[in-house]
């Protein structure tokens, strides 16, 4: 057994972790690692040969981040519309290889609740079929916060031997339900399609080791400010700021006045800059959510952290650090001509009309909308404003219609359950699905005859559907109610009275009280949303007539190579200018007489379900097909002729690419694309590179590689090499290739073969196998096919 394992009794029973206090006895420095490293170290050290284990301490120790680390997830997440493409290339692995099955817990969030019936045949079979899987759906309205609210366990166990282990959860996925969870103590990244598979069967996650940017919350929050502003004035440091692939965490005495909910809004901002994640250690917000979400006793979950050093800790040391004043946050409103963002002070700057009519005079509201689509806390905090509203007598003005638009029966069970939502309905707020801009005859006739400037205000950016109205303001939910009681827009919120001697510090609720309502909403309301909400198993005799597309298996080969052994490869293109990932793949609607148009028509399709590419790509003929097909891509082969083409010199005739490839696989020819420029910039593209494997493409030879696109092509299988020459001038595409080494080493330097009839040149690549993993990933032909054999026993 490891030296760092250590147990403790809770509640009489027993208990093994991986002790990080061990660790902080022989190096004192590590005590100060950022929560997210924290996580990282346990996670590494539970995870490696103890031979590895010096390697990781120096690691951590010098926070080299030349050096490469693994993330060790327990659990993946992904939605339906990432998850069914996933499937689709596991249920044929399933049927082939009996054995695999998802080697971590994998949850399966469905979000479009459309009753397609391919999906939910797709989803049955493969709840059927695998072991753990599962598959979350109901009538539920909202799965936007299923992942924070009811899946995240903030603490795993494991039963080894007779032990029970604890071990902090980790989680990847496909989207935000990931960012969302990192407000709750979890360490959890966003990854691509390729990770993802392989994640679920079983491989680590390798990471650069990331830096870690402290931003420290400090200050009250003033009043009126709202967790809109608080974002907005967050992200104006981050422009000015680099995060990109680094975790940004968060600490300081500001952070007992933001609640979990607004900090799930603060984590899904930090993603948008390019970090790996925007982290919130473990504090007690956090043990109040878990008990008020699962209705369950965090103490043991609060015991843990606090043994690894991991609980409402802020003497940390960070890479780097950013202070963030809460204090000097001002409150601002959008004005929707521009999307222009103003404090809420400088409002009557912005005006420039004031007319009087005989009913209503220019920046008159006359419209105002509250939308449950807002966050909990931001409707909280509305609700709380109604209540000192009615506790004062202060009506909302006579003129305006306003609303309160409900497009979820879970938000009404909150608010009632909280008592909060009867303050709407006593002062004249309508709770509607949909809400009318309809204006009475009466104030039309004002607005046209005196040419008035009369105004609508609503929670969330809508379209306003009264042309009456000119202009138009967003702000948060507790504000429209506040506008909306003094009535018009002319006047500073801040200092000013709304009503006779109230102003708005007389209405306003504190942070505490906001966030003392959202820590007693019931556990019931969240038991009730999601009870019920896993798909149930069904037999496999039930599904029989479930068949699925075997041609993804050509992704997979039986293959264990120690050199590399490319023979006699056709060029599929040469590219003289630089290609990105869209011009591998297109994108918009599939028209007709194309490659794709005519394969959907000989299905069975008429142009007017073709639909687009994006949504087609699962489909792997589409995938094949759609590959290079844009019409300005040019291909020296056939130059100038531009578009998706290329030669077959045996036939002297211009196919296309998916022609050529097509029967140079029947051949059982490899292929090979030459470029004279950077191959792949742009952005990742994961159908580019798994497109290119499938049309049988074993190399790229090319100036240079976007560095993760570079990564992924090795993943799938497909060899980089780096041109340490410019010599592909003289190639007119009709060459053969060969591609041959005695032995696989780290970027190993050789030359490649280039055969024409009876001349014979050589051109000197670097092979972009640059790390130990690289290797073994391209040995067995990918990532997948090596997890596939490792899961077999055949490694």
């Amino acid at each position: 057994m490891s030296k760092f394992v250590n147990s403790f009794v809770f509640n009489e029973k027993s208990y093994h972790y991986y002790d990080l206090k061990r660790v902080f006895e022989k190096y004192p420095i590590l005590r100060k690692l950022p929560n997210s490293l924290k996580i990282l170290l346990e996670t590494n050290i539970r995870n490696v040969n103890e031979s590895e284990y010096n390697y990781i301490l120096e690691t951590f120790l010098k926070r080299d981040n030349l050096r490469k680390i693994g993330f060790f997830p327990n659990r993946v997440v992904i939605n339906d519309n990432f998850g069914i493409s996933i499937l689709k290339e596991f249920l044929p692995l399933k049927e082939k290889y009996q054995n695999i099955n998802p080697t971590i817990t994998t949850d399966l969030i469905v979000v479009d609740n459309k009753d397609e019936k391919e999906k939910s045949n797709i989803l049955k079979s493969a709840l059927a079929r695998f072991e753990n899987f599962s598959v979350i759906s109901s009538n539920n309205q909202d799965f936007t916060l299923i992942n924070l609210e009811y899946l995240s366990t903030m603490l795993y166990s494991r039963q080894k031997d007779n032990d029970i282990f604890l071990f902090p959860e980790t989680l990847v996925g496909t989207d935000t339900q990931v960012s969302m969870t990192n407000s709750i103590g979890i360490l959890g990244i966003k990854l691509n399609e390729i990770d993802i598979k392989s994640a679920i069967l079983g491989s680590p996650i390798i990471l650069e080791f990331p830096s870690v940017v402290g931003i420290e919350l400090f200050g009250n929050i003033t009043l009126g400010v709202s967790i809109s502003d608080i974002v907005n004035a967050l992200i104006e440091i981050l422009k000015i700021s680099d995060i990109k692939n680094k975790i940004v965490e968060f600490y300081g005495i500001g952070l007992k006045n933001i609640s979990i909910e607004d900090r799930v809004t603060l984590s899904n901002a930090i993603i948008e800059f390019g970090a790996v994640c925007g982290y919130f250690g473990m504090d007690e917000n956090t043990l109040s959510y878990v008990e008020k979400t699962r209705g369950v006793d965090a103490t043991l979950i609060k015991e843990y952290f606090i043994k690894q050093g991991m609980y409402d800790n802020q003497d940390l040391t960070y890479d780097e650090y950013i202070r963030f004043n809460l204090s000097t946050i001002k409150p601002s409103i959008v004005y929707k001509k521009g999307f222009e963002r103003i404090e809420v002070k400088d409002v009557p700057l912005k005006l420039d009309s004031f007319k009087k009519g005989r009913v209503v005079k220019d920046n008159d509201i006359l419209i105002a909308t509250i939308s449950s689509n807002s966050s909990l806390t931001l409707l909280i905090e509305a609700c709380l404003v109604a209540k000192k509203a009615c506790e004062l007598d202060v009506k909302i003005n006579k003129n305006i219609k306003i609303f309160f638009e409900l497009n979820s029966l879970q938000i009404k069970e909150y608010l009632e359950k909280l008592d909060l939502l009867k303050y709407f309905e006593y002062l004249g707020i309508k709770i509607v699905i949909e809400s009318s801009k309809e204006l009475t005859t009466e104030l039309i006739l004002d607005i046209e005859e005196f040419n008035l400037n009369v105004v609508s205000i609503s929670s969330l950016d809508e379209n306003n559907s009264n042309s009456k109205i000119k202009s138009s303001w967003i702000m948060s939910p507790a504000l429209v109610l506040a506008y909306s009681l003094k009535g018009n827009i002319n006047f500073d919120i801040t200092k000013d009275t709304i009503y006779q001697d109230i102003c708005l510090s007389d209405i306003w609720p504190s942070t505490n009280e906001v966030n003392n309502k959202l820590l007693s909403i019931d556990s019931s309301c969240y038991q009730n949303k999601y009870k019920d909400i896993y798909m149930k198993k069904e037999t496999i005799e039930n599904l029989k007539d479930i068949s699925f597309d075997k041609k993804i298996l050509d992704m997979f080969e039986e293959k264990e190579e120690e050199y590399i052994n490319i023979n006699e490869a056709k060029i599929l293109a040469i590219f003289d200018e630089e290609i990105t990932t869209k011009d591998i793949v297109p994108y918009g609607e599939i028209t007709p007489y194309t490659q794709v148009g005519f394969y959907l028509e000989s299905i069975g399709l008429k142009p007017d379900q073709f639909g687009t590419y994006e949504k087609r790509y699962d489909d792997v003929e589409v995938l094949k097909r759609g590959l290079f097909s844009i019409s300005k891509i040019k291909n020296k082969i056939v130059f100038p002729k531009e578009g998706g083409y290329t030669k077959d010199f045996e036939n002297k005739e211009i196919v296309t690419i998916y022609e050529y490839a097509q029967k140079m696989k029947n051949q059982n020819k490899p292929l090979v694309i030459l470029s004279n420029k950077k191959f792949a910039t742009s952005y990742n593209n994961l159908q580019a590179i798994k497109g290119l494997r499938l049309l049988g493409v074993k190399a790229i030879v090319a100036q240079s590689f976007e560095k993760n696109y570079k990564e992924d092509l090795i993943k799938v299988g497909i060899l980089p090499l780096e041109l340490m020459e410019d010599d592909l001038k003289e190639l007119k595409g009709d060459e053969l290739i060969n591609i041959k080494t005695t032995d696989l080493k780290i970027n190993s330097k050789f030359e490649i073969e280039i055969k024409k009839a009876d001349e014979v040149k050589y051109l000197k690549v670097l092979s972009r196998l640059d790390n130990k993993l690289e290797l073994l990933y391209f040995k067995y032909g990918g990532i997948l096919n090596y997890l596939i054999k490792k899961q077999l026993g055949k490694i």
